[in-house]
C-alpha cells in the first residue's frame, strides 16, 4: 500500500502539472471552446460510476487518495478537451493597422497567429487523445489490481500510459515549434521595418 501510495501521489502531481498546462493554454486562447456540459457531466457519471464499484475492493487508507485521483485525471481530461485552439497574438496599445497595409505587409503591426488552423487542430487532437488514454490505463490498472486481474494487463496498461504520454508530449512539441517559428517570422519582418 505504501509504494501504491507514493506512486499515486506522484502521477497525481503529474496530472496537476498537465492541468495547469492546459489551464495557460486555454487562457491565452484567441478563440476558446465553450465549456461542454454534456463532456463535465459524463466524466462526472463515470467518476461516480467506476469509484461505486471500486470502492468496496479499496482497504480504507485508499478510498479517499483514488477517489481525488480519479477526480484529478478526469479534470485533467476536461482541461485537454477545452484548451481548444493555438493562441494568436495580441496586439499592443501601441500597434496601428493602416488602411492600405495587408496583413502581410511588412510593417504591419496586425495580430497574427502563431500556428496554423492545421497545427493547432492536430496539436489539440493529441492532447485529447493522450487524456484518454491515461483514462484507459489506469482504468485498466485499478480493474487489474483490485477487481479482477486479467492476462496481458501489464502489457495493456503500460502501452496505454506510453501512448498517452507521447500523445501530449507531441502535441506540446508541434505547439512549440508553431509558436517558435511564427515568433522568428514575425521577428525577421520587424527587423525589415
Amino acid at each position: 500500500n505504501t509504494y501504491f501510495t507514493a506512486g499515486l501521489a506522484s502521477f497525481l502531481v503529474a496530472h496537476i502539472f498537465y492541468i495547469l498546462f492546459f489551464a495557460r493554454f486555454r487562457r491565452n486562447n484567441a478563440e476558446r471552446k465553450p465549456w461542454n456540459i454534456i463532456l463535465l457531466i459524463v466524466l462526472a457519471a463515470y467518476v461516480g460510476i467506476f469509484y461505486f464499484f471500486l470502492a468496496p475492493a479499496l482497504e480504507a487508507p485508499l478510498k479517499i487518495p483514488v477517489f481525488l485521483y480519479a477526480i484529478i485525471i478526469a479534470t485533467m481530461f476536461a482541461m485537454a478537451w477545452h484548451s481548444g485552439k493555438m493562441p494568436a497574438a495580441t496586439v499592443t496599445p501601441s500597434a496601428t493597422v493602416t488602411p492600405s497595409a495587408s496583413p502581410t505587409t511588412p510593417g504591419n503591426n496586425a495580430p497574427s497567429t502563431l500556428s496554423s488552423p492545421h497545427h493547432s487542430r492536430y496539436a489539440s487532437t493529441l492532447f485529447i487523445t493522450g487524456a484518454a488514454l491515461f483514462i484507459l490505463s489506469d482504468s485498466l490498472l485499478a480493474i487489474n489490481a483490485f477487481l479482477h486481474p486479467f492476462q496481458g494487463a501489464s502489457l495493456w496498461v503500460m502501452s496505454t500510459y506510453c501512448a498517452a504520454q507521447a500523445g501530449i508530449v507531441l502535441g506540446a512539441v508541434i505547439t512549440n515549434i508553431s509558436v517558435f517559428n511564427s515568433q522568428k517570422t514575425k521577428h525577421s519582418t520587424n527587423e525589415t521595418d
